[in-house]
């Protein structure tokens, strides 16, 4: 009794810990979107180059995942979270001190590397620390703290980018995440079963243990995710701006309805993970949030874009997180921080691929027709993998239920 009460206390102070650290991530990858407009008046940049300020932060977020899975699975899954950590708060502090685009860009990519050590082990631990049954409602707490950082990001901008500049914003986010990697090392213990594990942790070999047709397919929908929910969303500010004619910081706090959305309902499909069926819910999520792209260049009103984004904020987490739930039911504890990783390696390339790719056709032909075209595909696509999943999930049930009867 005392060792299971132990086990739940650790578990919740992981969760508690890492839902910080992911509050830093949403931060740090939505600040320079939104800072979009400044970035491209100060520095007299092109939306190309200023997409490749997040291609550089997610390309290489995506390239450390996979190595990053690896030596978690090896040394252990705490140690790599306050090295990512460290890492992102050199990237983020040193900006401060950033003169030019190019300075910008690399310590966009050291902040990447940092930050993009953090999924497979906190989605390890994760599901090590919550059995299935309780998982989602786990993710949805993970999963309030990303929404939290999303919208802590441009309410920042909106209300204090006039008084403080984007500099103090950087220097100040890269400061704060050095005791929230010291309270982490001090407060998380990985569970006793995989310090057992020992030498039996992961060789290389088990990037290919990994590959298996459940896991393809639910990657190829995070890599749909990663294009439509993340990338075009990084110049969602910028639409604003052009088509109300707000200020920044007015287009900031209008966007900021989006995240809020994300806040309410986050917890909501953790439960709903739980209750209902994960797989329904994953495309319910990401068919949706491409529908709400589009839906938002029908108008320039501030007045109809407002329940526009508050609706994509309320539907934006339900995908991820039945996502990573289902995910976990097919990853063996042997193999699970390097699944996590190829997971988020698909979704992050579909980040990185994104921005650059809707900065060059808006370069060509405008912002407006981004926002038709890619959630259009992006949706389709969704659609085509609809029966290939419904069967890996029935074969799923199946499975457990000759296990249960076993």
């Amino acid at each position: 009794m005392r060792a299971e009460s132990q086990s739940v206390g650790s578990g919740l102070a992981f969760l508690a810990t890492d839902a910080a650290a992911w509050v830093v991530y949403a931060f740090v990858q939505s600040l320079p979107s939104i800072l979009f407009p400044v970035f491209k008046q100060e520095f007299s940049l092109s939306y190309a180059e200023l997409g490749l300020l997040v291609t550089v932060f997610v390309g290489v977020y995506a390239l450390v995942e996979v190595p990053s899975g690896l030596l978690a699975d090896r040394i252990g899954r705490k140690e790599v979270l306050v090295i990512g950590l460290l890492t992102s708060s050199l990237g983020n502090g040193a900006t401060f001190l950033a003169a030019t685009y190019l300075q910008i860009l690399a310590l966009r990519a050291v902040s990447g590397l940092g930050l993009g050590m953090l999924f497979a082990s906190s989605m390890a631990l994760l599901s090590e620390y919550f059995p299935d049954e309780r998982r989602g409602k786990a993710i949805g707490v993970l999963g309030l703290g990303i929404s939290g950082g999303f919208l802590a990001a441009p309410l920042a901008v909106g209300t204090l980018l006039s008084a403080f500049g984007w500099r103090n914003m950087f220097l100040a986010v890269g400061l704060l995440t050095v005791p929230l990697a010291v309270l982490l090392y001090a407060t998380v213990h990985e569970p006793r079963s995989v310090r057992r594990m020992g030498g039996e942790r992961q060789s290389y070999s088990s990037i290919r243990e990994s590959l298996t047709k459940p896991i393809l397919l639910l990657t190829c929908i995070n890599l749909l995710s990663g294009i439509a929910i993340t990338g075009l969303g990084n110049f969602t500010t910028t639409y604003i701006v052009q088509a109300t004619a707000l200020s920044v910081s007015s287009a900031s706090l209008l966007y900021s309805v989006f995240p809020v959305g994300g806040v309410v309902t986050t917890l909501v499909w953790g439960l709903a993970t739980d209750r209902y069926d994960r797989w329904k819910l994953m495309f319910l999520g990401t068919l949706s949030t491409a529908a709400l792209l589009v839906a938002l260049v029908a108008s320039s009103s501030p007045a109809v874009l407002l329940p526009v984004l508050l609706a994509r904020g309320l539907v934006s987490n339900a995908s991820g997180i039945a996502l990573y739930a289902v995910f976990a039911s097919f990853s063996s504890q042997r193999t699970m921080a390097t699944s996590f990783a190829l997971l988020d390696l698909f979704g992050n390339l579909g980040m990185a691929i994104s921005p650059l790719l809707a900065g060059a056709v808006a370069d060509s032909v405008g912002l407006t027709p981004v926002f038709v075209i890619i959630p259009t595909v992006v949706g389709g696509l969704a659609l085509a993998l609809y029966v290939p999943v419904r069967r890996c999930m029935r074969e799923l049930a199946a499975s457990q239920a000759r296990a249960s009867a076993a």
